[in-house]
């Protein structure tokens, strides 16, 4: 029995894990976004609508850990398009959680 309520919430987040991991390979536009935190910084991170283990969700922001500034912000969608290409590729390079 106590090995079940260990077992059971830990195959929970990995599935949840791997689904997001699936999904931003799969379409990365749409559910690994470019985000940007309400200090100003930019970077990706895993955006699965209507589903969220590492963010609190409150319409199209969510409050999460920012990786850049190393702080908790609400984060937002950002459209690529508006973005330099140096700023493009500097968001690109950080990634909020890594699963593979």
């Amino acid at each position: 029995m106590r090995v079940r309520r260990l077992v059971l919430p830990v195959l929970a987040v990995a599935g949840f894990a791997s689904l997001g991991e699936y999904l931003s390979r799969r379409d990365p536009e749409r559910f690994d976004p470019l985000v940007e935190c309400s200090r100003g910084h930019r970077y990706r991170t895993i955006w699965i609508p209507g589903g969220s283990l590492k963010a609190l969700r409150w319409f199209n922001r969510r409050y999460q850990w920012c990786p850049v500034g190393h702080h908790w912000s609400w984060v937002r969608r950002i459209d690529p398009e508006l973005l330099s290409v140096g700023e493009r590729s500097a968001a690109n390079a950080v990634h909020d959680l890594r699963i593979a």
